[in-house]
C-alpha cells in the first residue's frame, strides 16, 4: 500500500507542476504504476523500499507517458513536412546483463528494427511497434 500510495502522490505533485493541476486520472494511474512495480518486490521489502519503489514508479511512469503522448504529436506535427517518427520496441534481446534468458539475438533485433524504419510511411508514422512489426497499442 506505501508503494501505491508514494506513487499516487508523485504522480500527482509532478502533474500538478507541470501541468498547473492533477488529475483523478493521473492519481489513479500513479497508483497503479506503484502497485505494478512494487509486486515483484513484495515480501522482500520494507516500508523505506517501497516508499522509494513507489517514488521512482510515480516518475518514471508518469515521464514515460508522457514519451508516448509526445511521438504521436510529433508524428501529427510533422506530418506536413513528411518527416515520419516510430517508437519502437527492440523485443528481449540477449545481452550479458539478462543472463542470456532472451529469445533473441542482437542481430535479428537490429535487422528487424532496420526494417521497420525502412518500411515506415507517413500513415504509419506516430506509431509504437516492435521489431517485427507487430502494433502495440498505446
Amino acid at each position: 500500500h506505501i508503494s501505491a500510495a508514494v506513487a499516487a502522490l508523485v504522480w500527482m505533485s509532478v502533474e500538478w507542476i507541470k501541468q498547473g493541476k492533477p488529475t483523478v486520472v493521473g492519481i489513479a494511474t500513479g497508483m497503479v504504476a506503484g502497485l505494478a512495480t512494487i509486486t515483484p518486490a513484495a515480501g522482500t521489502v520494507g516500508p523505506e523500499g517501497a516508499l522509494l519503489i513507489g517514488l521512482l514508479a510515480g516518475i518514471v511512469c508518469f515521464y514515460a507517458t508522457q514519451l508516448n503522448k509526445s511521438v504521436a504529436l510529433l508524428a501529427d506535427i510533422l506530418k506536413d513536412e513528411e518527416i515520419k517518427v516510430l517508437a519502437m520496441c527492440p523485443g528481449y534481446v540477449k545481452t550479458r546483463m539478462n543472463g542470456g534468458g532472451a529469445n533473441l539475438e542482437p542481430q535479428e533485433s537490429i535487422e528487424g528494427m532496420l526494417k521497420q524504419i525502412n518500411d515506415l510511411d507517413t500513415e504509419s508514422s506516430g506509431t509504437f511497434v516492435r521489431y517485427n512489426g507487430e502494433d502495440i497499442n498505446w
